[in-house]
Parts: C-alpha cells; sequence; structure tokens
C-alpha cells in the first residue's frame, strides 16, 4: 500500500494545531509565517520525517522533531522570564499527538514522543538584535493506525 502524499501535511499541521490549543496566552507561529514582530512570541518548527514502510504495510515516520522557538526582547525587567517560558513551553510537550487526516477528520494515527524534552538557550544572538532566544524540542514517531 503506497503512503498517500497528504501525509505529511496532515501530520504537521495536526502538530501546529496541537500546539496552538497549548499555547494559553502566547504569541504562536508556524514556522514560514510571515511576520515582524517586535515582541515576545513562539513559533513551531520541524525537521523530518523518515518514512519506514513496515511488513504490515503500515508507514511509520521516524525522527520528527517538533521544535519550538521562543524569542523574548531584551528590554524585558525580569531576568528569569526566558527561563518561565522555556518551563511553560516544555510543559506543552505531550507524550502522544493525534494524527488528523484533515480531509475526513479521521484520527490515522498518532506522534509518540521517543526522546526527553531538550532545551536549548542561546542568548542575545547578535548586539544589535534587541532579543533573546531559546528553543524546546523532542523527538517523534508518527505510528499510523490505518492508511489513509
Amino acid at each position: 500500500m503506497s503512503l498517500d502524499n497528504a501525509v505529511e501535511k496532515w501530520i504537521f499541521i495536526s502538530a501546529a494545531k496541537y500546539f496552538d490549543d497549548q499555547k494559553g496566552s502566547l504569541v504562536y507561529f508556524v514556522e514560514g509565517q510571515i511576520h515582524t514582530e517586535d515582541r515576545d512570541y513562539i513559533e513551531m518548527r520541524w525537521t523530518g520525517p523518515t518514512w519506514v514502510q513496515q511488513a504490515n504495510d503500515i508507514w511509520l515516520g521516524k525522527d520528527i522533531i517538533l521544535n519550538i522557538l521562543i524569542k523574548i526582547m531584551a528590554k524585558t525587567k525580569s531576568l528569569y522570564k526566558m527561563r518561565e517560558l522555556e518551563g511553560t513551553v516544555r510543559s506543552m510537550f505531550g507524550n502522544c499527538i493525534p494524527i488528523i487526516n484533515q480531509d475526513t477528520s479521521l484520527k490515522i494515527g498518532n506522534l509518540v514522543r521517543k526522546s526527553d524534552i531538550k532545551v536549548s538557550s542561546f542568548g542575545q544572538i547578535a548586539p544589535e538584535v534587541p532579543s533573546i532566544q531559546s528553543t524546546v524540542e523532542a523527538s517523534y514517531d508518527a505510528e499510523m493506525d490505518k492508511q489513509p
């Protein structure tokens, strides 16, 4: 059985919607959205997947890295604001994210977390750019219940 070309899009949309639902009051973007924000925000990015066909003709999308960039303006008065946001974003990473077929609204699988959650703090990247950045990321596998 072949893998529907739309599956990767559905995985991406499902992950983006999942984090949008988790964001609370944080300003949230998905990588590729055009924005010129001069305020604090988070942005979902991803890498992968590597597709593996299993013996039962079910496909497994391996090594999907979901990454949330956190950007705060350097003019913040709190020395601990980035640490607080890292904790908030870290708590958004679930063990299981449903994958929804966007054409039928049916659940077709899950993104299952396969790694610990990693926080990387970059600080102020360049003196002329008045922002501080950090990322929070984890690796997931797309385990498909059935082929769409």
